[in-house]
């Protein structure tokens, strides 16, 4: 499974990812961020 939000720090947007994986869709569980600087305007 996977869940997102869009953050501000320092007048930077960022998206970030956290992906885990769950047993009920047979994928492995991990713990795993995944962050990208969104382009400035």
């Amino acid at each position: 499974m996977a869940a997102f939000r869009s953050r501000y720090q320092k007048s930077r947007e960022y998206l970030v990812i956290q992906a885990g994986g769950h047993h009920f869709i047979e994928t492995p569980v991990g713990d795993y961020y995944i962050a990208y600087a969104l382009p400035e305007d």
